[in-house]
């Protein structure tokens, strides 16, 4: 078969933007990843296997013969290494064909994606329940309920440790986990809003509420009294106004 178009474009890269990659070479995850790619370059059995690759797809002039299956191969090698097909294709693609070992490779221990990303499709099924099976759409993919709940999906190799899934949360939590998040948010859903009251205060604040009918310098000798120790009249005067505010 004649020579097939070599394009760069051909291999996609994971990450191109420039102010990311600081965040993604500092993580541990990413330092293992490439430290582990520069061991396999002095492997005998991988190096071995490369030659393989490339008297089977390079003509004399080091273009690729068969593009499809030479894709194929680089997939194949990938998963048998335990690389990244998306992130390393076109980083094997460049050492195979031009014998040139990359500067840096993005690649990570865990990526986040969204549930639509896995295919699962963002209209559920509760909205055929009126409608007989066979007329539902044929591509229909009913959402499970944690599907709605944790829409957003980290995955990680099984070769990440849990130090390096913990670097890589930290250090990518904005540039990739949130922007995914704020997706997914309801902002009807107030979760997290609220603040969680010492019981002790939640107590007092109800004894001074029980007792708001009362004057102020009469609240606090109480609140002595019942072991809540000295509290300030202006504590005791906000308190009841936020009660009355909320109550409004």
């Amino acid at each position: 078969m004649g020579a097939e178009n070599n394009e760069d474009d051909e291999f996609s890269f994971i990450y191109e933007e420039d102010e990311n990659k600081k965040i993604i070479r500092s993580t541990i995850g990413n330092k293992k990843m490439w430290n582990y790619f520069l061991y396999l370059t002095e492997d005998k059995k991988f190096k071995d296997y490369i030659e393989i690759i490339r008297k089977k797809y390079l003509d004399k002039d080091n273009k690729i013969k068969e593009l499809k299956k030479f894709k194929k191969e680089i997939s194949k090698l990938s998963r048998g290494y335990g690389l990244d097909e998306i992130a390393w294709s076109k980083s094997l693609n460049n050492y195979i064909v031009k014998n040139e070992i990359p500067k840096e490779n993005l690649s990570m221990p865990c990526i986040a994606l969204d549930r639509v990303q896995i295919g699962e499709d963002e209209q559920p099924a509760e909205l055929y329940e009126n409608v007989p099976l066979e007329n539902w759409p044929s591509d229909l993919v009913e959402l499970k309920p944690v599907s709605y709940s944790h829409p957003v999906i980290i995955r990680i190799t099984p070769y990440a440790s849990q130090r390096e899934i913990i670097d890589y949360i930290k250090k990518t939590y904005r540039l990739e986990i949130e922007p995914i998040q704020k997706v997914f948010r309801d902002k009807n859903v107030l979760m997290g809003k609220q603040r969680t009251k010492n019981p002790k205060i939640k107590e007092r604040n109800s004894f001074i509420i029980a007792n708001k009918a009362k004057n102020t310098k009469r609240i606090k000798a109480l609140l002595k009294k019942e072991g809540f120790g000295v509290i300030e009249t202006s504590l005791i005067d906000k308190v009841i106004q936020l009660e009355k505010k909320e109550n409004k």
